[in-house]
């Protein structure tokens, strides 16, 4: 990219002379017009002079005042033509000033042969016009003489200028070829490597899909398998929370009866015995009417439909409000929105956290709970914050899992 563009710039400037060249040339064609123009407008006057003197006719007095404004306007524009060229200013100022005597002494002799004289014919007189005359030649030929000088010059610059914007066009033609060529070249090559990649892409792309639908199918009947086994499991749970509570039931009763009736007959290890049992009866029929719940939750079909979180959160309050009072906490919410859900899972889940947070509260202090929620865009993010016995954080793996606890 460096060579066309350095070759741009080349020509660009070549380009720039060349025109600044051209420029040049045709002013010192106009100065040189002019002058003749000067040279052709003073010989009017001399000849409008000469004829008047022969004629007495008054209009070769008018064809002198044309020639002399004509003569007046030429100096100007020489004059401005040559304004960069102190030694063409010098000359336009001797110039003009023989050219204003000579138009003088023509204009003196025009107004004495109209006023009914006869001008001058002394060898003097014609000494001094001659002088004149010979001056404006003189100085006429030595400013067309520099003009001259000045066109030989440009001329050379321009055909130097010509030759070098030919030798730059033809660089950046040379240039441009070859670099068409390279980029040729190069796009053929990677079009070549384009093809072989999309290629190797698409066998890819083939074996990937080919790896996608064996993976899909075996996701399917693992999924299917998992299925199978997760009713089989809740079916299990199901039933064998039902079968393990006839026979734990019949035990609890009869370790009540046990309890009431021969309390006073035993000794104090046998009650301590009868106490264990009833309260690990109780303990386990609380644990198989959780593990029923659970079960019972996992078949249930989601109705999810708009709900209210804060009608769910006060369901929730209301149904432990004995709880509440016997702890002395003060539960509360922030800004709870309307989300879609199952309204009944929802109250129960809200329910169950306000519960652990009433069951683990420090005891002898009150405890503060407060449900709180907030948007990130796309989803609500609650959290329940509490003030309770809280726990570690490497026993967070333990306690989510199903019937663990770090507390009795």
């Amino acid at each position: 990219m460096l060579v066309p563009l350095g070759l741009g710039v080349v020509t660009a400037y070549v380009m720039m002379e060349h025109q600044n060249g051209l420029a040049l040339v045709s002013h010192t064609k106009d100065v040189l017009t002019v002058l003749g123009e000067v040279q052709l407008a003073s010989k009017q006057a001399e000849s409008s002079e000469r004829a008047f003197l022969i004629t007495g006719e008054r209009a070769y007095y008018g064809e002198f005042h044309e020639a002399s404004d004509l003569l007046e306007e030429r100096l100007a524009r020489v004059r401005m033509l040559t304004a960069d060229n102190r030694v063409q200013q010098k000359n336009i100022a001797l110039l003009a000033s023989a050219v204003r005597q000579r138009l003088a002494a023509l204009r003196n002799t025009f107004e004495v042969r109209l006023a009914g004289g006869l001008p001058p014919a002394d060898a003097a007189s014609a000494l001094r016009a001659g002088a004149l005359n010979g001056r404006i030649r003189q100085i006429s030929q030595d400013m067309e003489a520099e003009e001259n000088r000045l066109m030989r010059s440009r001329v050379a610059t321009l055909r130097r200028s010509e030759f070098e914007l030919a030798g730059s066009f033809v660089a950046g033609l040379v240039a441009t070829v070859l670099l068409l060529y390279g980029a040729h070249r190069s796009i053929a090559r990677r079009s070549a490597e384009r093809d072989a990649a999309e290629a190797e892409i698409r066998s890819l792309n083939a074996a990937l899909e080919r790896r996608v639908e064996e993976r899909t199918a075996e996701l399917q009947t693992a999924n299917e398998q998992l299925t199978r086994s997760n009713a089989d499991l809740s079916r299990f749970a199901y039933i064998a929370s039902h079968d393990l509570q006839e026979p734990l039931r019949t035990m609890a009763s009869y370790a009540g009866l046990l309890q009431r009736r021969y309390r006073e007959k035993l000794d104090a290890n046998a009650e301590s015995y009868i106490d264990m049992i009833v309260n690990g009866s109780q303990r386990m029929q609380e644990l198989i009417h959780d593990l029923l719940s659970y079960a019972r939750t996992g078949r249930e079909a989601l109705k999810i439909g708009p709900v209210s979180t804060q009608e769910a959160f006060d369901r929730a309050k209301e149904s432990l409000q004995t709880a509440i009072a016997e702890h002395g906490a003060y539960v509360s919410c922030e800004g709870l929105p309307q989300v879609q859900a199952d309204g009944m899972q929802l109250t129960r889940v809200l329910q169950n956290l306000l519960e652990n947070s009433l069951k683990f509260s420090k005891p002898g202090e009150s405890n503060r709970i407060v449900l709180a929620c907030r948007s990130n865009g796309h989803e609500w993010i609650f959290s329940l914050v509490d003030q309770g016995i809280g726990f570690e954080p490497e026993y967070a793996d333990k306690i989510f899992v199903l019937f663990e606890r770090l507390h009795a």
